[in-house]
């Protein structure tokens, strides 16, 4: 009996997903700057509730839960490129399945904040330097954290094609200038004039908005990298 090709579960194409990436994350951009001036233009806090569901700085919102879509979907490809690692006994196998459960646990995250919590211990073990730039107290951990993933996934970039590797670095390079980087200048406005004000708020815009793009960047990297080597009965990158 003959047998057929086993069909992918998952047809994407690469044009298409990059079209969509860019015009929903310029959507929830644009939306999120315009309900910022609405709100310290008029003073208005609410407006029928259109300003805390498109602020890029409040929680269970409509900006909240696309990040968090990214970062899932990102999770999701990783989980088929460390499978498919896994299976062919990769060296780097343990690296992609760790990026996988990373970016699971960023998604996760990013819709509870998790992270927030680090807040009040950490201030209290840095005592008179947990402000300026360190108001957000989370962020000296997190830079340790990002220093020793440079570090370990270090050979796993270098095994990467030039073109590849370019798309991870300028999305990791994104994310975590936004998340760290900013959330550090977003600590220091806030310490010194407080939150309810234009300038702390159009700095959440831009943060939010590299974070957004880094992911955006990093998703189309493993686009390119699941075309090369995906297995084509899980999924199909054209």
């Amino acid at each position: 009996m003959e047998t057929r090709p086993v069909e992918p579960v998952i047809r994407l194409v690469s044009p298409v997903v990059r079209k969509w990436l860019i015009g929903s994350v310029a959507a929830v951009v644009v939306a999120g700057t315009t309900v910022q001036l609405i709100r310290f233009t008029t003073g208005h806090d609410s407006l029928y509730g259109l300003i805390p569901l498109f602020d890029l700085g409040m929680e269970a919102n409509i900006p909240t839960f696309y990040s968090a879509l990214l970062l899932l979907s990102s999770s999701v490809l990783l989980s088929v490129i460390s499978s498919a690692a896994v299976k062919s006994g990769s060296r780097f196998a343990r690296h992609w399945v760790v990026l996988a459960a990373g970016f699971f646990y960023l998604a996760l995250d990013e819709a509870a904040h998790i992270h927030e919590l680090l807040i009040r211990p950490m201030r209290d073990i840095l005592g008179s330097y947990g402000r300026g730039i360190f108001f957000f107290a989370w962020v000296v951990p997190g830079i340790g954290i990002v220093a020793a993933l440079a570090v370990y996934f270090f050979r796993l970039l270098l095994s990467l094609d030039r073109v590849t590797r370019r798309f991870f670095v300028v999305g990791g390079f994104l994310f975590v200038g936004g998340a760290v980087g900013i959330e550090m200048v977003d600590g220091l406005v806030a310490a010194q004039y407080g939150k309810d004000n234009l300038a702390y708020n159009l700095l959440i815009v831009v943060e939010e908005t590299m974070e957004m793009t880094g992911v955006i960047v990093f998703i189309l990297g493993l686009l390119r990298y699941l075309r090369e080597h995906a297995p084509k009965a899980v999924i199909e990158v054209s």
